[in-house]
């Protein structure tokens, strides 16, 4: 029980610096004296983690010009920038479980290694070396960009993929890609 109470806790504590409120968010949200039964949800493999984003408005303000291109209303604009702020690792979609089999975890192993070298990290530095890798692999650029665009968003669809790199940001972008690389597991969460 300990570890809900303090999950709890520590959400309610982001909510309160980042959503200041005359009204206590405890009493808002109504979980102040709430009893806690635990019993049933009390499983070893589920985790929880409330991890706050640093830059999560910033990345979408970046993000936005090409997340508008694709969406004509705003619930698919809303629907479109999940992948910005998602936690790790993502919750693939089926389709793009099916893209990241064996094959494409290790050429995303083999082109993470290109992409760690990237200095400035940008769309065009990041297109340059993924169209150079595909090139040196004797692949299409779609057999490349497609596992990106999956192991990157958790979908087959999205904006272009070298703007997604741009707008994660090197680390976030890199860190992905190594969850899915290293775990053929992290989908099934």
């Amino acid at each position: 029980m300990g570890n809900l109470e303090s999950g709890v806790q520590q959400a309610l504590a982001i909510a309160r610096r980042r959503f200041p409120a005359g009204v206590d968010q405890d009493e808002r949200v109504a979980v102040g004296g709430a009893r806690v039964f635990v019993s049933s949800f009390d499983r070893p493999n589920i985790r929880y983690a409330v991890v706050e984003k640093d830059n999560a408005k910033a990345q979408l303000l970046a993000g936005m010009a090409g997340l508008k291109e694709r969406a004509k209303t705003l619930v698919e604009l809303v629907d479109g920038a999940r992948f910005i702020v998602a936690n790790r690792p993502l919750v693939l979609d089926e389709k793009a479980k099916g893209l990241l089999t064996p094959e494409a975890r290790q050429l995303l192993g083999d082109i993470s290694e290109n992409l760690s070298t990237i200095e400035p990290w940008n769309a065009e530095a990041t297109e340059q070396a993924v169209r150079a890798f595909a090139e040196r692999k004797g692949v299409k650029l779609g057999s490349v960009a497609q596992p990106l665009r999956a192991a990157l968003t958790g979908r087959t669809t999205s904006p272009p993929i070298f703007d997604v790199l741009a707008v994660l940001g090197k680390v976030e972008s890199l860190g992905r890609l190594q969850d899915q690389v290293s775990s053929g597991t992290a989908d099934h969460r």
